[in-house]
């Protein structure tokens, strides 16, 4: 796996790890209730969506990365986008395929 292209996911997944500070201490502060099963759907769900913008996520802006169709070059659709990184829910199963082929493309890309 290129270095850069998994550092750009572990800044992806500070973020999202990030977001679920502040707003779990504010759900809490309020009194809002929430299952605890809930809570870390937050970090899910801003790995999701965190390519929607672009196809560019913060850790692929800052590693100079950007999703494209690979038959059109277009960027994707946030459907595209989110649907793709739904394999992130596959967990190891996602990252060995990136270890299957030379090209290092995960499951998502894929899809």
């Amino acid at each position: 796996m290129e270095f850069k292209r998994f550092l750009a996911f572990i800044i992806d997944a500070i973020i999202a790890l990030l977001l679920f500070i502040p707003i779990s201490t504010i759900l809490v502060l309020t009194r809002v209730e929430v299952c605890a099963v809930m809570l870390p759907w937050i970090i899910w769900i801003g790995l999701l969506c965190k390519d929607c913008f672009g196809g560019r996520s913060i850790g692929k802006r800052l590693m100079g990365y950007q999703i494209v169709d690979k038959n059109t070059f277009e960027t994707p659709s946030p459907y595209k986008c989110i649907l793709r990184n739904l394999t992130y829910l596959l967990g190891l199963i996602d990252i060995a395929t990136m270890f299957y082929k030379k090209e290092w493309r995960r499951l998502g890309d894929y899809v």
